[in-house]
C-alpha cells in the first residue's frame, strides 16, 4: 500500500485523492485501478479539497512549494516531504506558479515509467534474493563439508587412540612377565648361594621307596600338597633326583598360582604306619 501511495505521489496526485482511492478500492487496489478511480471522482472531491486548503492559501499567496535544488514545483507540503525523503534535498521555498495538473497522455507516460522503475527495483531485488539464497547454499554446504571432515578425524583420533592404548596394555603386560621370570631366576640364583642343610651335603634322596614293589622303573611319580589352599602339584622325578628339584618346582608352581616365589618352604611327608 505504501508502495502505491509514493506512484501516485509521483504522478501528481495529492494524499486526499489517494486515500480516498485507496478506502474505496481496498489497500491492495492497482496503480491503474487508482488513478480510473481518482479521474472519475476528483471533481467530485474537488470542493472539499478546496475548502480545506483555502484559507492557507489565501494567507500565503503561494500556488506550490519549489525545490531550490532541482527547481520542481509541488501541490502541497505532502508532496514536497515526500520528494525531500526521496532525493535527499532540503531547500524549499513558497512559489506563486501553479502546478498544472498533468494530462491523460503525462499520466500515461509517468504511470509507464514508474511501473519500469518499479519492475527494474523487484528485478534487482529478486537477483539479491537468488545471490543471497545461493550464498547460504555455499555457506550451508561448506559447513555440512566441514563438520564430516571433522568427523572423519575424530573418528580416526579415536581408533589411533585405542590402538594405542591396545599397543600400551600389550607392553605392560609384556613387562610384567618379564619381571616375574627374573625374579624366578633372581630366586633360584639366590637358592643356590644358600643351599638348604640338605642339598649342601649332596646328600641324595632315595625315592624308590615311594614306588610301588611291583614297579621296577627309574621314575617316581610324586604329589605335593599344600596347607594354604593351592592346588596341589603331582611331579614325575628319577629316582636318584636331588631334593632340590623338588623345592624348585614347587617354587614354580606356586609363582603360577598367584603366590609370592621368595617364600621359604617346608617339606614333609606321611609316612605309614
Amino acid at each position: 500500500m505504501e508502495e502505491t501511495k509514493g506512484i501516485l505521489k509521483e504522478m501528481g496526485f495529492d494524499d486526499f485523492l489517494i486515500d480516498k482511492a485507496i478506502e474505496s478500492n481496498g489497500p491492495s487496489v492497482s496503480i491503474e485501478a487508482a488513478v480510473q478511480w481518482i479521474e472519475v471522482n476528483q471533481e467530485k472531491l474537488a470542493e472539499g479539497d478546496t475548502n480545506e486548503q483555502k484559507d492557507s492559501i489565501d494567507d500565503s499567496q503561494a500556488k506550490s512549494i519549489r525545490c531550490d535544488e532541482c527547481g520542481k514545483h509541488f501541490k502541497n507540503q505532502d508532496h514536497a516531504e515526500f520528494h525531500a525523503a526521496k532525493s535527499g534535498h532540503s531547500n524549499f521555498s513558497m512559489s506563486t506558479d501553479e502546478v498544472k495538473p498533468m494530462s491523460e497522455e503525462e499520466k500515461s507516460e509517468k504511470l509507464k515509467e514508474l511501473q519500469e522503475k518499479l519492475a527494474l527495483k523487484r528485478e534487482k531485488q529478486r537477483l539479491l534474493d537468488l545471490e543471497a539464497k545461493k550464498q547460504n547454499e555455499q555457506i550451508r554446504r561448506k559447513a555440512g563439508k566441514e563438520m564430516t571432515e571433522f568427523k572423519e578425524k575424530q573418528a580416526l583420533k579415536d581408533m589411533e587412540k585405542l590402538a594405542e592404548e591396545k599397543k600400551k596394555e600389550k607392553n605392560e603386560d609384556k613387562l610384567q612377565r618379564e619381571r616375574i621370570k627374573a625374579q624366578i631366576e633372581a630366586d633360584r640364583l639366590e637358592r643356590k648361594r644358600k643351599p638348604t642343610e640338605s642339598s649342601s651335603s649332596k646328600s641324595k634322596v632315595d625315592l624308590s621307596g615311594f614306588a610301588s614293589s611291583k614297579t621296577l622303573s627309574d621314575t617316581v611319580r610324586i604329589q605335593v600338597r599344600f596347607m594354604d589352599g593351592v592346588a596341589p602339584l603331582t611331579i614325575s622325578l628319577n629316582k636318584n633326583s636331588l631334593l632340590q628339584e623338588i623345592f624348585e618346582a614347587v617354587q614354580v608352581h606356586r609363582t603360577k598360582n598367584g603366590k609370592l616365589p621368595n617364600v621359604d618352604y617346608k617339606l614333609s611327608t606321611a609316612l605309614p604306619k
